[in-house]
C-alpha cells in the first residue's frame, strides 16, 4: 500500500513498525481467538494499514508527498467494496 501511494521506504518501515507494535500490545491483552476475530477481519486490517500509513507519512514525508486523506478514503472504500462483494454483502457508505 505504501508503494501505491509513492511513499518513501523509510515511511513504509515506520508504518510497519507501528502496526507491529500495535498488534503486539493488543495481542497481549486478549486471547488468540479474540485477536483473530476482532483485529484480523479484512476491514479492520485495511483500517489499521491506512491509519499507520497516514501517521507515518505525516511524520516522515515532505509536504508534497504526504498521502491525501481523500486518496486514502477512496482506497479504503474500494477495498471494503471488494471484500463485501466477496462476502455477498451490501457495500456500506462512508459519507
Amino acid at each position: 500500500m505504501g508503494v501505491k501511494f509513492r511513499q518513501a521506504r523509510e515511511t513504509i518501515h515506520i508504518a510497519i513498525e507501528m502496526i507491529d507494535q500495535y498488534y503486539l500490545s493488543i495481542s497481549q491483552e486478549m486471547t488468540a481467538k479474540a485477536f483473530k476475530v476482532k483485529l484480523m477481519h479484512p476491514q479492520a486490517v485495511i483500517l489499521h494499514q491506512v491509519t499507520v500509513l497516514l501517521i507515518s507519512s505525516k511524520f516522515d514525508e515532505i509536504d508534497d508527498n504526504i498521502t491525501a486523506i481523500r486518496d486514502l478514503r477512496e482506497y479504503v472504500y474500494k477495498q471494503v467494496a471488494q471484500q463485501h462483494r466477496r462476502d455477498n454483502q451490501l457495500v456500506p457508505s462512508f459519507n
